[in-house]
């Protein structure tokens, strides 16, 4: 699972493309914050970030306006030296590293549902073209077959050949034509 909790500005071009066509990824998506979204991150010493504020500043107005932005606390937001600053300070704000969002749950799970459907109709779709038209496709060349051997076997509609002997004219012994229309 820690292939899809990659940042997403970390692909090359192509995997952001091929990271927003796997299946996987809405299901993570779908279920990763369903299961632990809205919950408190209380870091521990060693993730803790350490920093010395400006002078004349506390911790909590040198950082106010970028946990605004980005998330995080400072476990003493008074002091004006040492400060120790959290980067998420819910699971939510994990998440948004990630790209994940509890709002957008329904979403994925729609998606991954679209994709599951899509696959299926393909499938039946190419059963139908590979199983039933070439099925189709031999029939009708089977008949095709049969009806010109039947037409080979019978006489011509428009002309036969009449084996008659005319006694009646000095040309005896030849054959002649008869026409139909």
């Amino acid at each position: 699972m820690d292939r899809v909790l990659v940042p997403l500005g970390t692909f090359p071009g192509f995997w952001i493309f091929m990271y927003r066509l796997s299946p996987f990824t809405y299901i993570v998506g779908g279920m990763i914050p369903t299961g632990i979204s809205m919950a408190p991150i209380v870091c521990s010493v060693q993730e803790l970030i350490k920093f010395e504020p400006p002078t004349s500043q506390t911790c909590g107005e040198y950082m106010a306006p970028y946990i605004g932005m980005a998330g995080g606390y400072l476990t003493d937001p008074n002091s004006t030296f040492d400060c120790n600053f959290c980067s998420a300070s819910t699971t939510d704000d994990l998440l948004r590293q990630f790209g994940l969002h509890y709002g957008t749950r329904w979403r994925d799970f729609g998606l991954l549902w679209a994709y599951v459907i899509f696959n299926i109709v393909v499938a039946v779709g190419l059963y139908w073209l590979v199983r039933v038209v070439s099925l189709l496709v031999l029939r009708m060349t089977l008949e095709l077959m049969i009806s010109r051997k039947r037409r080979k076997r019978r006489p011509s509609k428009r002309m036969a050949i009449v084996n008659v002997m005319d006694n009646g004219s000095q040309m005896g012994g030849i054959y002649r034509y008869k026409h139909f229309n």
